[in-house]
């Protein structure tokens, strides 16, 4: 794994808290559609996430917060993402946090909490729900051009869900309106492993599940 390289600052989806250097912009290919992450100066990166069909997409940024200890490093992070012309820009959706990772380019893990919302633009407007999130992604050498790498989100969701129940009243000939509503909870996990080959410092593949 190269040191001066912009894929040490990734794992699969969720990001470490080292810096992108200036200059070092880098794209990535995947199985849905391509992304592309700019760099602007020794701490802040910018980014756009999308699709094949150009839609979703989604803006990413990255805040850099160096220690005096090399190896402990906080960050910042954000994406912002609209439904695009799938569903006329109705839906959209966020997640921010803020991630703690220790180690150096090679060898390292992270600690990353934030915050989720979706809106899908549905007609009766209904939002999907909140969610916290929590992230612990790694990477180690498993050999000389090879790495293993460890990602994983798990968001801990409730929403809130409306059922109208309509009662008929056999004296008066009209419907009554009775409307519950309850809280539902959930939880969903990602476990992604994975493994990286990087044969130059500018090039590399990837596989996670």
């Amino acid at each position: 794994l190269y040191v001066n390289s912009p894929f040490t600052t990734r794992y699969y989806f969720t990001t470490n808290a080292l810096p992108l250097k200036k200059g070092e912009n880098y794209a990535m290919i995947h199985l849905y559609g391509p992304e592309i992450h700019f760099s602007l100066n020794k701490r802040l990166s910018l980014g756009i996430m999308t699709t094949w069909i150009a839609s979703p997409f989604v803006f990413a940024a990255k805040y850099a917060i160096p220690t005096k200890n090399a190896k402990v490093n906080f960050g910042l992070g954000t994406l912002i993402g609209t439904s695009g012309y799938l569903n006329t820009f109705r839906g959209y959706g966020g997640l921010h946090w803020g991630m703690l990772t220790l180690g150096n380019e090679t060898k390292n893990i992270t600690f990353s909490a934030g915050y989720s919302y979706l809106m899908p633009g549905s007609y009766n407007n209904k939002s999907v729900g909140t969610a916290p999130v929590l992230s612990v992604a790694g990477i180690t050498k498993i050999g000389k051009k090879a790495s293993f790498i460890f990602d994983s989100m798990f968001f801990f969701g409730s929403k809130e869900e409306k059922e109208d129940n309509y009662i008929y009243d056999p004296v008066t000939g009209n419907y009554s309106v009775i409307t519950s509503i309850q809280n539902v909870n959930s939880t969903i996990g990602f476990l992604m492993p994975g493994v990286r080959f990087q044969s130059s410092p500018k090039t590399a593949f990837q596989v996670a599940l």
